[in-house]
C-alpha cells in the first residue's frame, strides 16, 4: 500500500495499484495459486493447519520470527525435521518486514499502577524477562540491545539445535524503518482481506486485490478530507 500525506492531488487512478514490487509480489503467488502449488484453504495457526503439516501435505511455511515457538509447540513429533532460512526476496541484499508486535496495557481504575507500571518495566527490560518471553512465547526482542541476549545466542533443539536466531537478527536488519501505517489502515486491511480471500478462491487475482484495497484505502481517506497521493 503506498499512501502519503503529504500531497494534495489525488492520483491519476486510484483504482489502478501503482507498487511495481507489490505487484511482483502477488503475480509471483498468483502464479503459485495457480498452478495449486501452495495451500489457500488452512487459517493461520489454525487446528487444520497442524493437521495439514502433520500429514506431511505442506513443506515450508513463511511467518515471522515468533513461528519458530509455534511449530515447536504444536508439532513435536517433527523435532529435527525443520530448519529456518531467510525469507527469498529479489535483489542481492533482500529484504525483511514486521509481523505482529507486543504491548502491555493497563485497565482504566488501575488502584495498582504504581507496581503495575514496575512491571511491565521488569518485564521489558529484565534480561531474564526476556529471555523467558522468548523461550515460552517466541517473543523477539524490539530493542538492538535485546540481540544481546545469551538466550538468543544458543541453538535451538526442535531445530537440531541450529542457531535459529542468527537468521532473525540478521532479517531485523533488513526492516524498512521508514515504514509508516496509513491514516485509514483498517479500512485498508479490511478491504484488502476480503479482496485476498476472494482471490484465493478464484474470484479476481491478487493483483486486482492491491488495487482494490488501495482504492478503498484512498476513498477512506477522502470521506475523512484527508490528503492523499499515490506513491512512486
Amino acid at each position: 500500500m503506498t499512501q502519503s500525506l503529504h500531497g494534495i492531488e489525488p492520483p491519476p487512478d486510484p483504482g489502478r495499484f501503482k507498487s511495481d514490487q507489490s505487484k511482483q509480489v502477488a503475480e509471483y503467488w498468483q502464479k503459485l495459486i495457480s498452478d495449486k502449488l501452495v495451500r489457500t484453504d488452512l487459517a493461520n495457526g489454525s487446528t487444520q493447519m497442524y493437521a495439514a503439516y502433520q500429514k506431511d501435505q505442506v513443506a515450508s511455511y513463511v511467518g515471522a520470527s515468533w513461528g519458530y515457538s509455534m511449530f515447536r509447540d504444536n508439532l513435536p513429533q517433527q523435532a529435527g525435521k525443520w530448519t529456518i532460512v531467510p525469507m527469498p526476496t529479489w535483489g542481492a541484499d533482500g529484504a525483511s518486514g514486521d509481523w505482529g508486535g507486543s504491548t502491555v496495557a493497563f485497565m482504566k481504575g488501575n488502584s495498582h499502577l504504581y507496581e503495575s507500571v514496575k512491571f511491565n518495566t521488569w518485564l521489558n527490560t529484565d534480561p531474564k524477562a526476556l529471555a523467558l518471553e522468548n523461550k515460552l512465547g517466541g517473543l523477539y526482542p524490539a530493542a538492538n540491545a535485546g540481540l544481546r541476549l545469551p538466550a538468543l545466542s544458543q541453538g535451538v533443539a526442535y531445530y537440531n539445535n541450529e542457531k535459529i536466531f542468527d537468521v532473525f537478527a540478521d532479517s531485523s536488519k533488513k526492516i524498512n524503518t521508514s515504514f509508516a501505517w496509513g491514516p485509514t489502515q483498517k479500512t485498508a486491511n479490511l478491504a484488502l482481506q476480503d479482496a485476498m480471500a476472494k482471490a484465493a478462491a478464484g474470484d479476481g487475482t491478487l493483483t486486482d486485490a492491491l488495487s482494490t484495497s488501495q482504492a478503498a484505502a484512498l476513498k477512506s481517506m477522502k470521506d475523512q478530507a484527508i490528503p492523499a497521493t499515490a506513491g512512486k
